[in-house]
């Protein structure tokens, strides 16, 4: 995937984040990027939004998967992702309790 087109990627996240958190004026800042080889079935930016009327800072990752049918029919991406958001979403939080 193109950096232009993460770019974009990014640009909408942000915007429907936002949208969802009823913030208007923010100010998007891009941290820095996985390195070639880190992640061999997607591309991770790590960046921060500022909310412009409180100050609030939200530090974000955005994890894309690879655009290429090649990489799509050799490894299972959807599944991939799916369990790495459950893992996130409930495993961690479950383990954080103990």
């Amino acid at each position: 995937m193109s950096s232009s087109e993460i770019l974009q990627d990014l640009a909408m996240l942000t915007k429907s984040l936002m949208i969802r958190e009823g913030i208007k004026r923010y100010q998007l800042q891009i941290h820095g990027f996985c390195e070639k080889g880190e992640n061999f079935i997607g591309d991770v930016v790590f960046f921060s939004v500022v909310n412009l009327d409180t100050n609030k800072k939200h530090n974000l990752v955005m994890k894309t998967a690879k655009r290429s049918e090649d990489i799509r029919k050799t490894i299972p991406v959807v599944f991939a992702y799916k369990r790495e958001s459950f893992m996130y979403r409930d495993v961690f939080p479950a383990m954080k309790k103990f």
